[in-house]
């Protein structure tokens, strides 16, 4: 048996699938006391009696686990394509916006009247240069002619939250954004950019070090704890990019969703989980500038998934979100909802073990403190280099 929630051969485990189709796995029968922090994903061979529950399953299958609430799903060599049959099914396709694509920035709206906050020319201002997908994310291509000052201000705190979500990961991706590439730092311990543009990792030779090699497989993890941040604002940053690509003649269907985003305070909240698909691509760069797709619900299909699901790929992640408070989704129940991950384009040239996936909650109006993180890159070759060789500028930090 595998060494996998510290099990030991002959111990009794407990399998439970909730009510969004995640399987969790737990020692004994309460699922709420789940722990793991050893592997993030593993091949197990699945028991008969289970297997003969979780039917037209392969009795071989991956399982994905979040270390922090251990929930566990089965990820399939055809999951793509039942995915893609999802999509086509409930869904119809918006545009598709690339920077590759796209000779000049693209102003999105029209300068007059904010499409948040309703107020006009002259009952506000509108100097600032607002995104319509934040610069960190890596955009300077998508902006917002329809987004005045006052709101600008007031998203930018969410922007901040999201940031804070993955200020290690533009750290070690080396993912530019509005003030450059952010430098992560955890006692004596530093990751960043250095002044020549090459990931630069300096640490005390004397502490617990933070990178661990495995020589055999050629891979380097990094390990660190997470900023904090609130889950909450988080998912509010992304709803706001989606809500900067809706139609004018649609917008009146998110009244409820732009009153929720101007409300500072988080009195009002969704009546759905707040839940986002996150993909990460196990790929040099495979998404250098942000890409966009957002889909709408066919009218056929109007209680059983969300109205609207908003897709941006930006460097190595794909994060999918739905934008919660439509009018159009009052009939749905909520607890039966459908909500399928798009396979990125990745899923048709990359082995499955190169794109995690997982789904994740943003609900919580609480601050996330201490939560670990980690990140592994391949190498070709290792080679010592003496310091003092170095170049000055490759061991500075721009």
């Amino acid at each position: 048996m595998i060494d996998f929630l510290s099990l030991n051969e002959g111990d009794t485990v407990y399998f439970f699938r909730n009510s969004i189709d995640e399987f969790l796995i737990s020692k004994n029968n309460n699922n709420s006391s789940l722990v793991s922090s050893k592997i993030d994903k593993c091949s197990i061979l699945v028991p008969e009696e289970i297997s003969n529950i979780i039917s037209d399953k392969k009795q071989e299958m991956i399982f994905t686990l979040d270390k922090k609430s251990c929930s566990i799903r089965v990820q399939e060599d055809n999951w793509k394509s039942n995915n893609i049959l999802y999509f086509e099914k409930y869904y119809e396709p918006k545009r598709l916006y690339k920077h590759n694509t796209l000779k000049e920035p693209l102003k999105l709206g029209e300068v007059g009247q904010c499409r948040f906050c309703k107020k006009k020319l002259g009952e506000v201002t509108f100097d600032k240069k607002a995104h319509a997908v934040s610069q960190l994310l890596g955009n300077n291509f998508l902006l917002s002619n329809d987004e005045c000052d006052v709101c600008n201000q007031l998203f930018s705190n969410y922007e901040s939250e999201l940031g804070h979500y993955l200020h290690f990961w533009r750290s070690a991706a080396l993912l530019d954004g509005k003030r450059g590439v952010p430098k992560f730092k955890e006692d004596t311990f530093k990751m960043g950019k250095s002044k020549t543009g090459k990931l630069l990792i300096k640490e005390q030779i004397d502490k617990e070090s933070k990178l661990q090699f495995d020589e055999e497989n050629k891979a380097i993890t990094i390990t660190g704890i997470q900023k904090s941040y609130i889950p909450h604002s988080v998912y509010k940053a992304l709803v706001k990019m989606a809500i900067s690509f809706v139609e004018e003649e649609e917008l009146h269907l998110y009244s409820e969703t732009i009153e929720w985003l101007l409300d500072s305070t988080n009195t009002i909240r969704p009546n759905s989980r707040l839940i986002m698909w996150e993909q990460f691509i196990s790929h040099p760069n495979p998404y250098p500038e942000p890409e966009i797709l957002q889909f709408t619900r066919l009218e056929e299909n109007e209680s059983s998934v969300y109205n609207r699901i908003f897709i941006i790929a930006f460097s190595n992640y794909v994060f999918q979100i739905y934008i919660p408070l439509c009018s159009l989704d009052k009939r749905i129940e909520f607890s039966k909802v459908q909500f399928l991950a798009f396979p990125s384009n990745y899923t048709a040239i990359l082995p499955l073990n190169r794109i995690s996936i997982d789904l994740k909650d943003f609900s919580d109006t609480e601050r996330k403190r201490g939560e670990k993180i980690s990140i592994e890159y391949s190498y070709d070759e290792k080679i010592e280099i003496n310091p003092s060789n170095l170049n000055t500028s490759d061991s500075e930090f721009s």
